[in-house]
Parts: C-alpha cells; structure tokens; sequence
C-alpha cells in the first residue's frame, strides 16, 4: 500500500496516509504535529507517523 512503510518503530505512514485515515485534511496532520498530538519519526526529510495511533483503515 502506498504510504506506509517501516522503521525502528514498527510500520509508519506518511502524512498524506494519516490525512486519509483520520479523515482530515494534509495541513491538519501537520498541525497536530506542531501541537505534539500526533507524534510522528523523521525519515530523512519526511515525517513518518507509526501505524499503531490509527486504527486499522
């Protein structure tokens, strides 16, 4: 599936996944970010977020 990946930290999703599964727009993923809601990994110059703080989409 594109989008998810893995890392020392299990299976993660890019930003655009975690959009599509929680049903928000891409920006609103980044603001959670910024706020420390949604607490992501950075892979090279992406953030990857872990899979398991989505439920199974």
């Amino acid at each position: 599936m594109p989008g998810r990946g893995t890392s020392s930290v299990g299976s993660t999703v890019s930003a655009e996944e975690a959009a599509r599964l929680l049903g928000i727009a891409h920006g609103a993923v980044d603001e959670r970010r910024r706020a420390g809601i949604l607490p992501p990994i950075r892979e090279g110059s992406d953030w990857r977020y872990p899979a398991c703080q989505f439920p199974a989409g």
